[in-house]
This record gives C-alpha cells, sequence and structure tokens, in this order.
C-alpha cells in the first residue's frame, strides 16, 4: 500500500488474521532487509521517495516522504517530467540542445517538446504512463 502506515492498521486488521500485526513503511522494511536489522540509511525512489536511516542507539530519521506529488525526486515521474522541460528550455531558446527531446518525441510520436506536453494533460498519458517514456527499453 502506498502512503505511510497510519491509516492503514485498520483497514489490515480486518482484513488479517494474525496473532501479531506490525504495520509500518518501506523504508524501514528496505532498510531491515539490506542491513539485516544493522544501522544503516537506504533511500526509496520510484513513485514517490524516501530517505531512512536508523543508527546504533536504534534512533530512526526519515526524509522526503511527501509523496509522488511533492517528492518524486528520482522517481519515473519526476525523471521524465525534468525531461521534457529540459526540451521545452531548448525549443524555446534558452537551454541547450539535449537527446531527451528525441527520446521524447520518438516515444510519443509527438512534432515537439510542446506538443508532448500537451499530451500529459490527455488521457493518452495518463500519469502512470510517463514515466515510461524515457525509461531504458
Amino acid at each position: 500500500m502506498s502512503g505511510g502506515p497510519e491509516d492503514k492498521e485498520a483497514i489490515l486488521t480486518e482484513i488479517l488474521r494474525v496473532n501479531k500485526l506490525i504495520v509500518t513503511h518501506d523504508g524501514l522494511i528496505a532498510l531491515s532487509g539490506a542491513t539485516g536489522g544493522e544501522p544503516g540509511i537506504v533511500t526509496i525512489a520510484g513513485t514517490g521517495c524516501i530517505v531512512f536511516g536508523r543508527n546504533a542507539a536504534g534512533s530512526d530519521r526519515a526524509r522526503l516522504r511527501w509523496g509522488y506529488i511533492f517528492g518524486d525526486e528520482g522517481g519515473g515521474f519526476d525523471i521524465t517530467r525534468q525531461s521534457l522541460r529540459a526540451a521545452l528550455r531548448y525549443e524555446e531558446g534558452w537551454g541547450p540542445a539535449t537527446l531527451l527531446r528525441d527520446l521524447l518525441l520518438a516515444a510519443t510520436g509527438s512534432k515537439d517538446a510542446n506538443e508532448t506536453l500537451h499530451r500529459f494533460y490527455t488521457d493518452e498519458y495518463p500519469r502512470p504512463r510517463h514515466r515510461l517514456l524515457v525509461a531504458p527499453r
């Protein structure tokens, strides 16, 4: 489930019949899996991002857990958005040439970056599809 654990426990308690239920966030799960419970730091970037760490004293901190709209740094949608911005800057004459423009035009069949921009506001390119446009094939 996306988002934090706060609103998930009640739902999961109804669905799962278990003696003990711990609902947490993906940062803690990833850190525990990567370090075997030892101190460390993990960064997850996808549709939203989180940086989570725990020190030797067991104190932990989470940052950048703002969700996909405000905190998608390094995620597929953010990379596509930044690629399109670079292409638009080039076409408008205030940015350097970029191969990203050609990749976006090829992926969308657009004649220019401005047409690609407008396609992103249509049902043809819903948000989940944006991240696939500049991903390696």
